[in-house]
């Protein structure tokens, strides 16, 4: 069995980045990055953007925000390239093809931050350790 605990430092680095720059429905731009970043480099294809959606059926996107996110997003790292391939429209679709035939296995994982005011005092522990969120 793989140790897994050489992943841990990084895992908890990610958690407490996207803690720290939350993103709201729609506007998850830096999460998507990191998600098609990490599933690239382990081989998946994907798929982003506007082929994820059936546009008509997009509800809730607020065009002005997003593109106020996406210019944000830009300003904090995010890579211009991935932003010109998403388009505007986050979340990745990570496909890993085998050789093997059978089932197929499906997760799906929600991206955006739960839009709560956080606690700003030492009562929080992400403020404690320097990772609460900036918003």
């Amino acid at each position: 069995m793989t140790d897994l605990s050489a992943y841990i430092p990084e895992m908890v680095e990610t958690r407490r980045r996207f803690h720290r720059y939350p993103e709201i429905a729609w506007t998850e731009f830096l999460t998507t990055q990191t998600i098609i970043e990490r599933v690239r480099a382990l081989g998946f294809e994907t798929v982003v953007g506007k082929a994820l959606f059936d546009i008509k059926h997009a509800f809730g996107r607020n065009e002005e925000m997003i593109q106020e996110a996406f210019q944000e997003a830009l300003g904090q790292g995010l890579d211009p390239k991935i932003g010109e391939e998403i388009g505007g429209f986050t979340g990745c679709l990570a496909i890993w093809k085998t050789p093997r035939p059978g089932p197929v296995t499906a997760l799906r994982f929600d991206i955006d931050c739960v839009n709560v005011e956080e606690d700003h005092t030492d009562n929080n522990e992400a403020f404690r350790e320097g990772f609460d969120s900036s918003r």
